[in-house]
């Protein structure tokens, strides 16, 4: 077999969509690797089994580079330990990125994207994968999103039965867009990231879609709000059937949504659960079948291994989170792939509210 940097090489002046297969093993990277310039999909033989990394870490480098409208597929590998660069994994200004089964663990970037920084009308689908320990600190700003950044017009980001846990930046512990960017979250979870200005979802104008997601137990250093945060006009989010929970601020309180500009807005789909009053977001979460100031009921400690592709934190047996979804708008499956909805409480099927399913 050939080393990974050459298969590269020789996919890209291919003329058919190539195959890599990176048997289980550690590859390290000396040096940077070619931009993708083909369609290129790249198997490994498990998060656990295949690791790609640099020979030391944060090497002033990132993994992949897709600058050409082709399709870069990734699945079942770890990527871990690159930057200090702009999308340290995955810098995408074109074409689209497809991940899949995936885990990045502690990368680092300059400024833009711990993990995956996409922009110019690139798409970036991310699915059943974990983030864990990626930072994103320096830039103008302090640093925008601890795995994702995403900026420009047409810009779009989809995020699917994901779990990140430890994560840092200064805006969006988890994600930071900017206007003209799109970021749909589904049956995912965000638990216990960190960001030490505002939000683990944070937008100065990008457009964020929340559908049965947990966001619960981040933080912020100062006092700011610690889960949804929007700057400016015309940042925007959709929450549908999401709890997003005891998230706090340097003082311990919870500070679960905060719009910095109140032309800023959101629109609910119902079925979420806020554990605050939700600040100055409250107005928003209209939808008799929100609730706001109540418990999410979830189950102490951090994500952990419940069955499905990614850690998970399940809702208590008792928890209000239990059949309050609004059933015509569930996903058919939870992060874990089980189906929703069960009915546990109630003789009309009805999904619970995010991202897991008691069963």
């Amino acid at each position: 077999g050939c080393t990974l940097r050459a298969a590269i090489q020789t996919a890209n002046r291919r003329a058919a969509p190539q195959l890599i297969t990176l048997i289980a093993g550690s590859y390290r990277l000396g040096s940077p690797l070619e931009a993708i310039g083909n369609d290129v999909l790249i198997v490994g033989a498990g998060a656990a089994a295949t690791t790609v990394r640099p020979a030391a870490p944060r090497p002033g480098f990132g993994f992949l580079t897709l600058a050409a409208p082709h399709l870069l597929r990734l699945r079942g590998l770890t990527a871990r330990d690159f930057g200090d660069v702009d999308g340290a994994v995955l810098h995408v200004t074109a074409g689209t990125v497809d991940v899949d089964a995936c885990a990045f663990a502690d990368n680092v970037s300059a400024g833009s994207g711990g993990v995956l920084f996409a922009a110019g009308g690139a798409t970036a689908r991310l699915a059943r994968s974990t983030f864990t320990g990626n930072r994103s600190f320096g830039g103008c700003c302090g640093g925008w999103g601890g795995v994702i950044d995403g900026e420009q017009a047409g810009t779009t980001i989809e995020v699917t039965q994901c779990t990140a846990t430890g994560n840092a930046s200064a805006w969006g512990s988890f994600a930071h867009i900017t206007t003209g960017t799109t970021l749909r979250l589904e049956n995912s979870t965000l638990a216990d990231n960190v960001a030490s200005t505002a939000g683990t979802l944070a937008t100065p104008g990008g457009v964020y879609t929340l559908h049965n997601v947990t966001i619960a137990r981040n933080r912020t250093t100062v006092a700011s709000a610690a889960g949804l945060y929007l700057h400016a006009d015309p940042s925007h989010y959709t929450v549908t059937n999401s709890i997003i929970a005891e998230n706090t601020d340097s003082t311990g309180a919870e500070h679960n949504c905060d719009r910095r500009d109140l032309a800023t807005s959101l629109t609910t789909g119902g079925g979420n659960l806020v554990s605050d009053g939700a600040g100055n977001c409250a107005d928003y979460f209209s939808d008799p079948s929100d609730r706001l100031g109540t418990g999410a009921g979830l189950e102490p400690g951090p994500p952990a291994d419940h069955g499905g592709p990614t850690a998970t934190i399940l809702p208590t047996p008792s928890s209000p989170a239990i059949d309050r979804g609004q059933g015509d708008l569930c996903p058919p499956i939870d992060q874990r792939g089980l189906p929703r909805p069960v009915a546990r409480t109630s003789a009309v099927p009805a999904c619970d509210v995010g991202a897991v399913e008691l069963q």
